[in-house]
């Protein structure tokens, strides 16, 4: 990575972030309480080689950054929507209504963006001809009444590659991505998953699977 320079105020386009402000430390912005774990809507990546193999590069490119925590390869996720504590029952009657709703919902392309310094974090910005916002609206539709919970709904899709961990001016980090030669690169989304996360603080992201659901795909049959 280039050495950071000091600059001056202008924005970087596409990127939710103005040179000249700070950077926030995302960690202390978004604590969780110790081992607690909040079941996540997830698009994983395991079974995508360009994307992996992009993200890969532009994490390495990060960890030579001290004000940022990179994020593991092997925990590399697209967030559809943040839930909260559930229980066992709840975890299967949310895969159970998620394999009926999706299974005539037809797998879908999506491109990510060249990475950006964003809100306190390094992401791609994802798009996908609305059709995230339609799988989000259908999850959203199934999760409330299940959990009573009122779910968040702007969402920006992306996939983050670093979180801030200071509070510094990512000026010349933002430059120097907005320099870097990046096409979009295109991946193809077949499955989701319901994952319990958990905050391992200043470090990452992990989970457990509760259950992986294909989209378009047939509805699990009852054990005999």
């Amino acid at each position: 990575m280039t050495r950071l320079r000091k600059s001056g105020p202008c924005t970087v386009a596409g990127a939710a972030y103005t040179i000249g402000a700070p950077l926030h430390d995302f960690w202390s912005v978004h604590r969780w309480p110790v081992d607690v774990l909040r079941a996540h809507w997830h698009i994983v990546f395991d079974d995508q080689p360009l994307v992996r193999e992009s993200a890969r590069a532009q994490i390495d490119r990060l960890g030579g950054v001290a004000e940022l925590t990179p994020t593991p390869i092997e925990w590399l996720h697209l967030t559809l929507q943040s839930i909260g504590p559930v229980t066992s029952e709840q975890k299967t009657q949310l895969v159970t209504d998620a394999h009926a709703a999706l299974a005539t919902f037809p797998p879908f392309e999506i491109e990510l963006g060249p990475a950006r310094v964003g809100e306190n974090t390094v992401q791609s910005p994802v798009s996908s001809a609305g059709r995230i916002d339609a799988l989000r609206g259908i999850l959203r539709g199934l999760t409330e009444p299940l959990t009573d919970a009122r779910l968040s709904t702007p969402l920006r899709p992306h996939v983050t590659y670093a979180y801030s961990a200071a509070e510094w001016d990512a000026g010349a980090l933002a430059r120097d991505l907005a320099n870097l030669p990046a096409a979009p690169v295109p991946a193809s989304v077949t499955r989701i998953e319901l994952v319990d996360q958990r905050q391992v603080w200043r470090d990452r992201y992990d989970w457990t699977v509760i259950g992986g659901i294909e989209l378009g795909g047939a509805l699990p049959q009852p054990e005999r």
